[in-house]
């Protein structure tokens, strides 16, 4: 990927008009293909592809493509690479990676970008604005992003771990779910928020520290405790009527149908999140209720279990 030649791609896309079947493209999904095999070695059959791995994944973080169909088979690539991490003989390329997750939860692909550019200027018809329609090579590099940062989290937890003072990974998530919500092309959607929360709790899991994990949720819990009193949600959830009226039902229940749309994707985004760091949160020390930490798993719940009527 490092040596790719880009002005034969160019050649390339202004013949064919694009890059889907391009000779670069097709390689880089061959070379994905047959490593996503390498999860099927172990011990000595895994450790033996360790160098090839290294230099191939060097090549990867080191390319920096600005199409997009070429980002996602980049991603593709990197996330084929998962098994091979912890037989490179170094933690910089995971380290890179790491650091590139991070940096890219907010990716826009160059079209993305540039209207973002003219919203923001007023240039567009409308005049300023701070939200940008995002285009479907976006959604789908981002949808990759926050399934690979899952997955190295999930799959190569120690080492990840080892790896999070140097790449600044933490900080940067942190970063975007603490963004107060303003619309604009760089926030995350709720599904990407949701997948970031997991990597973090995932990561939290093997920390080996009580309080750094506890510190963790409720950082992660925070900003959607506080969209329970702002939204109106902890009133809502006081009865089943309550909750019915401010969904919308019966449709008489409630005035404008936009603000009712506005509230449920709210609502709805707001619950998914949570969801994503109970589903994933499991207290260190164990929470059986024999010989384990029974109050661990409820001490989790508990900051939102305070908002409820």
């Amino acid at each position: 990927p490092a040596t790719t030649d880009v002005a034969a791609l160019q050649e390339w896309c202004s013949l064919s008009g694009g890059v889907a079947h391009c000779p670069q493209v097709l390689a880089l999904e061959a070379a994905a293909s047959t490593l996503d095999c390498v999860a099927r070695f172990s011990g000595k059959g895994l450790e033996a592809v360790g160098a090839a791995a290294h230099e191939l994944a060097c090549g990867a973080l080191g390319w920096a493509p600005s199409r997009p169909v070429l980002q996602a088979r980049r991603l593709q690539l990197l996330g084929a690479l998962t098994p091979c991490w912890a037989i490179m003989g170094s933690a910089a390329p995971l380290s890179e990676l790491l650091r590139q997750l991070g940096a890219g939860l907010c990716y826009l692909s160059p079209a993305d970008a540039a209207a973002d550019v003219a919203h923001s200027r007023g240039d567009d018809q409308g005049g300023p604005t701070t939200w940008v329609e995002l285009g479907k090579p976006t959604i789908e590099i981002r949808s990759s992003l926050s399934l690979l940062l899952v997955r190295v989290a999930k799959e190569a937890t120690a080492h990840v771990l080892a790896c999070l003072p140097a790449s600044g990974l933490v900080g940067a998530v942190r970063q975007r779910l603490g963004e107060d919500g303003a619309a604009n092309a760089l926030r995350l959607s709720s599904e990407e928020r949701a997948r970031a929360c997991e990597a973090l709790v995932l990561l939290s899991n093997a920390c080996g520290s009580p309080e750094q994990q506890a510190t963790l949720v409720a950082e992660l819990l925070t900003p959607l405790r506080a969209e329970w009193v702002r939204h109106g949600f902890r009133a809502a959830c006081a009865s089943p009527a309550a909750l019915l009226a401010a969904i919308g039902v019966p449709h008489a229940a409630v005035g404008a149908a936009a603000v009712t749309r506005q509230w449920r994707r709210l609502f709805s985004q707001n619950l998914e999140q949570l969801h994503a760091v109970y589903r994933g949160a499991e207290p260190i020390g164990g929470d059986a209720p024999v010989g384990g930490d029974v109050g661990a798993l409820a001490a989790l719940a508990e900051p939102l279990m305070e908002l409820l009527p």
